[in-house]
């Protein structure tokens, strides 16, 4: 059966031509105005409306509240500051996020 093969040069042709896509995307990606900058805009936009539809122009701040301990583990159970979670201004959970146990 015969093989075919490819000059040398053109593999190392098709590499530097990838690259050069590549980077190129990457360019309008990251640029002033480019696509990332776009997406980011464009979802701040849409959350900030989906806030105001669903809170009100000027929602109220929710204060943390802690979570149940977790179980026992190496001497130490924790906690987190997420039922519910700090929103629009609220309060961080007061106290410790772990404890002793036994």
């Amino acid at each position: 059966m015969k093989t075919l093969r490819t000059p040398a040069g053109q593999s190392g042709l098709e590499y530097l031509l990838l690259f050069g896509i590549v980077a190129f995307v990457v360019f309008l990606a990251f640029a002033p105005g480019g696509l990332l900058n776009q997406v980011h805009d464009t979802s701040g936009g849409y959350f900030d409306k989906t806030t105001s539809v669903i809170m009100g122009d000027n929602p109220q701040p929710i204060n943390g509240g802690w979570c149940p301990w977790a179980g026992c583990a190496d001497g130490v159970q924790y906690r987190t500051c997420e039922c519910p979670a700090p929103a629009f201004g609220g309060a961080q959970c007061a106290g410790p996020s772990q404890q002793g146990c036994s």
